[in-house]
């Protein structure tokens, strides 16, 4: 090392100051040693180039740590002393002949975090995208050299776009060609709705949501500057692709919006969610859509709000929408024995409720549904009486159950007696079991509603069982029953009144 103190004071002195040109002169003398001052100035009086220099200090080997490398304060300095004019586009020549764009992008961004190193950091990214400017590289080529077109999702927290965007501020400036925008630029890369993903992951990024909602803004004028309808704009976002899950896709909720705007451009062509959500999908497909979106904390206020758009809009057609026909929309013609325990049967409902208010001529009672697509009334019975068994759902058990006793009687005389139920509802097929079985009390029930309601053709239960057992069988039946404690007072009953018969 150089040591002769009283000759090398001026040369020491000389280095410092350039040196402290760059860095803060706190952190001068921590290099100033390593190498030798002398030897630095023989360099430059040698006129060695900062290039050659860059490898005598073996720099070249620094890798992507080159700004963590302690001789890079020396080369700097070195380089700021023996070129006068700019010595910032000497680094970035000479720095840009060894990495690439991005690399070297990403290494001045992340020394730019580096309070030592933020101010030579800033001044070298300002001369790199100059070198790019005179290179004529545009902002388009340099979106795809830093592959920000690769970025995705996270491309609005990508560490390169900052740079990027400055670079396509400057090449505007200074370009007579077609400004370049960021919204354009990302949707070549990833089409309309890849660009609202984007936005809508950027809206969740602490210090990003200010960015996201300009730039959401920006795609919807550019939609509007476009004349993209709403349609269009569906299209665009591939919603029609989302099935069940589309309004809980964030480009659901950026095309609602931009319905929106659309509206306060168009007056004359205002329109609304609902009705460009049936030009896309109709009812059948629609419906269990909004069905399963109000099954969704997130999606549950906007579906709710939509389906009662939706029932308006049924009701209001000159042909309404029958509840026949909105049983199957909800998809509960598929529900089998669960029916009442599918969530889209208290919709499904609703609807039949608003319909029978708004068509009191022509009411079509749930109950009458029910039996025409089950064309079971045991089975139905048995799903009715498993309903009241949960808590959630007894109201509307009990409210089926009536509707089932009017069914019955309100069909043809000639098949609304109660051993025309006992009938229906397969009682005749339960053998011994038949005074256990949950049904007997149905029968019970409608016999008993039945006699009061027709005094004059009251019936009594050897009608029923005499209809649906021969005198050997049900003879068996009473003789099993009196052995079983809770059918042993019937049995005994029915049997005293068979032999008074």
């Amino acid at each position: 090392m150089w040591s002769d103190h009283g000759a090398n004071a001026t040369t020491h002195s000389k280095l410092a100051i350039l040196a402290s040109q760059v860095f803060p002169v706190k952190r001068v003398l921590r290099f100033v040693p390593k190498p030798s001052l002398k030897k630095l100035l023989n360099w430059a009086e040698a006129k060695k180039s900062p290039n050659g220099v860059f490898t005598r200090l073996k720099l070249d080997k620094a890798g992507t740590q080159l700004f963590d490398h302690s001789d890079f304060n020396v080369w700097a300095a070195y380089t700021r002393m023996v070129v006068q004019n700019n010595p910032e586009e000497a680094m970035i020549k000479i720095l840009a002949a060894r990495y690439t764009d991005e690399v070297l992008c990403n290494m001045i961004v992340a020394s730019k975090k580096s309070p030592a190193m933020e101010s030579i950091a800033t001044k070298l990214e300002s001369e790199q995208l100059r070198s790019w400017l005179a290179a004529r590289k545009s902002p388009d080529e340099m979106f795809q050299i830093l592959k920000l077109n690769k970025a995705g999702d996270d491309l609005l927290s990508n560490p390169l776009l900052p740079t990027w965007t400055a670079y396509m501020k400057l090449s505007n400036k200074e370009s007579n060609i077609a400004q370049t925008s960021l919204i354009p630029t990302m949707t070549k890369y990833n089409g309309d709705g890849g660009v609202s993903r984007i936005i809508e992951a950027a809206k969740k990024v602490p210090g990003l949501q200010n960015t996201a909602k300009r730039l959401e803004a920006e795609q919807l004028q550019l939609w509007l500057k476009k004349k993209r309808t709403p349609d269009d704009v569906f299209t665009l976002l591939s919603l029609d692709r989302l099935g069940v899950d589309l309004l809980a896709s964030p480009q659901f909720t950026t095309w609602t919006k931009y319905i929106n705007y659309y509206n306060t451009e168009n007056l004359d062509e205002k329109t609304t969610v609902l009705a460009k959500l049936m030009v896309h999908f109709d009812d059948e497909e629609l419906t269990p859509i909004l069905a399963a979106a109000r099954m969704v904390t997130s999606t549950e206020a906007t579906a709710a709000k939509l389906q009662a758009e939706q029932f308006k809009n049924w009701l209001s057609r000159e042909e309404p929408v029958l509840p026949k026909d909105a049983f199957k929309f909800f998809q509960l013609n598929n529900a089998g024995d669960d029916l009442l325990t599918n969530p889209q049967f208290t919709m499904w409902l609703k609807y039949t409720d608003a319909y029978n208010i708004r068509n009191i001529d022509h009411t079509e009672t749930p109950i009458a549904v029910l039996r025409a697509h089950y064309a079971d009334d045991a089975r139905l019975a048995n799903m009715i009486l498993a309903a009241k068994k949960t808590p959630s759902l007894q109201t509307t058990a009990k409210r089926l159950e009536n509707d089932l006793f009017k069914g019955w009687a309100n069909m043809d005389p000639s098949f609304n007696k109660p051993d025309d139920v006992f009938m229906s509802l397969k009682l005749n097929r339960a053998g011994d079991k038949v005074f256990e079985s949950p049904l007997w009390s149905y029968y019970i029930e409608y016999l008993n509603r039945y006699n009061k309601a027709n005094p004059g053709k009251k019936q009594d239960m050897m009608n029923a069982l005499s209809r649906g057992y021969d005198d050997e069988n049900l003879a068996k039946i009473l003789v099993a029953a009196k052995e079983v404690p809770s059918t042993k007072t019937l049995a005994t009953k029915v049997e005293d009144d068979m032999l008074k018969s």
